[in-house]
């Protein structure tokens, strides 16, 4: 069972739900076996001669849960958000099931961003509506 609390950012509620880990990389890919490798792991900023511009990025993560109160379907947002406040991709919404089976589930997703402005932006995650993760991306000129 899981013994460890997420306090969920900006709310007074608790869940038996854990963040494991979150990153952003160049891709994934997943064993038979259940293991994953992460290519280009650790992204913090991306470099351009130009903008606008983009490339595509993986974001992955990992969920720890208590299966007897967790399972079931609960839905994941992603965004990446500017300086300014503004999406720079449609948010991705996708409902994943948690099973019963199990204590862990480990999520990746592609990301087609398009950047206009350098500075911090950032990658948020929601779970079910609440923000779990902000990863901090920087978008640089290269001179």
């Amino acid at each position: 069972m899981v013994n460890r609390i997420l306090h969920l950012i900006g709310k007074d509620k608790e869940t038996t739900m854990r963040l494991e880990f979150a990153f952003l990389c160049d891709y994934v890919d997943f064993t038979e076996h259940g293991l994953f490798n992460a290519y280009g792991a650790g992204i913090h900023a991306l470099y351009y001669r130009k903008l606008p511009d983009g490339r595509t990025i993986a974001l992955m993560m990992a969920i720890e849960y208590d299966p007897a109160e967790n399972s079931g379907t609960h839905t994941i947002e992603i965004r990446i958000i500017d300086p300014d406040g503004r999406n720079r991709i449609k948010p991705s919404v996708t409902n994943v099931d948690f099973l019963g089976t199990t204590n862990f589930h480990a999520f990746d997703t592609k990301l087609f961003p398009t950047f206009d402005k350098c500075g911090p932006h950032s990658v948020e995650v929601a779970l079910d509506g609440d923000n779990i993760v902000s990863l901090p991306l920087d978008i640089v000129m290269d001179k």
